[in-house]
């Protein structure tokens, strides 16, 4: 004959047992994260996103004692691996290091886009900002930005400016200068900014925006005239060249920036630890260094302030794109 458990004692256990999956419930939640999370690069190795990358992994892992992998996955211009990580589980384990271009322009310039940035991604952390420089050959008869304006007023769809190819940030930075200075300069994309720079120094084309580090030891040589950042404000790296902003064009700012992204749906509690511990990150002086080697500096937005940044972005590019007729496949 079975022995039965009075109802006051089944009571107490049933409670017993809710308070029991509830604690085992928490110590999961803060065990968070239990395993390795990785770090999708929708880029090549030893590029600018890549190496943002590194530097985020490496801090992230000395502070949660447990190594990030750094999953490389280039290819369509980021959308192979961004795309990847928009359709991974959305459980904390699988970020993705976006840039201006995936998050930003593509929607805009890619037809086939197989993933929407809004719609796909919450956004957890901005890591930081790159600028630009404007650069002119020094046979150009301008040394300032007030100067290119007259100029390219005199002579419109006549003073030329190179770019590493069609919806690059290189070109339309371009495109919104014109827009804001009322010219118009001829646009000429090449293959990549290694051979759109080297046309540039030799004379074949007039100006150029491209990354402030790829442009630095030109500058420095004399084989380029920098008329200005595209930063809102100077960059540690040209401390001595005026933003374009604060030479007569205010509110002009065309950076190529990089952030943290995981799948909608991730839980809060993953999205705003390492929102939180990568800010940390970014305070550390010799994190700092690094970034600002790198011609960039760093972000420390909350989520909500990088989502607002991030939505500020999308529309501003999409009328970019617009007035460019730029696509892309």
């Amino acid at each position: 004959m079975k022995r039965l458990v009075p109802p006051r004692r089944v009571a107490a256990l049933a409670v017993a047992g809710q308070l029991l999956a509830a604690a085992a419930g928490g110590a999961a939640a803060q065990e968070w994260p239990a395993r390795q999370v990785r770090i999708v690069v929708p880029s090549p190795p030893a590029g600018g996103t890549d190496l943002v990358a590194r530097i985020v992994a490496t801090g992230l892992g000395e502070a949660w004692a447990r190594p990030l992998l750094v999953d490389n996955r280039p290819g369509a211009n980021g959308s192979i691996g961004t795309e990847l990580v928009a359709k991974s589980p959305p459980d904390g384990y699988t970020l993705v290091m976006g840039h201006t271009g995936t998050h930003a322009i593509a929607a805009s310039l890619q037809k086939n886009l197989r993933y929407d940035p809004a719609r796909d991604f919450a956004p957890v952390v901005l890591v930081g900002k790159s600028a630009n420089v404007l650069v002119a050959n020094p046979s150009v008869p301008a040394r300032t930005v007030k100067d290119l304006v007259v100029l390219a007023r005199r002579n419109p769809g006549k003073v030329a400016y190179a770019s590493g190819g069609v919806g690059f940030s290189q070109h339309l930075a371009g495109v919104l200068f014109g827009l804001m200075t009322g010219t118009q300069l001829l646009h000429v994309p090449y293959k990549g900014g290694t051979p759109a720079l080297s046309d540039v120094i030799a004379g074949h084309v007039e100006l150029m925006f491209p990354n402030v580090l790829a442009a630095l030891p030109h500058i420095r040589s004399g084989r380029l005239r920098a008329l200005g950042v595209t930063s809102a404000s100077r960059t540690a790296v040209l401390p001595d060249v005026s933003s374009i902003a604060e030479s007569g064009l205010p509110g002009y700012e065309a950076v190529v920036w990089f952030g943290l992204f995981a799948p909608r749906g991730t839980p809060a509690q993953a999205v705003e630890r390492v929102n939180a511990d990568v800010i940390r990150l970014l305070r550390q002086p010799a994190v700092v260094a690094q970034v600002t080697a790198m011609g960039g500096d760093p972000g420390m937005l909350d989520t909500a302030g990088f989502a607002a940044f991030v939505a500020t972005e999308v529309k501003k590019w999409a009328e970019v794109v617009k007035v460019s007729g730029a696509t892309a496949e």
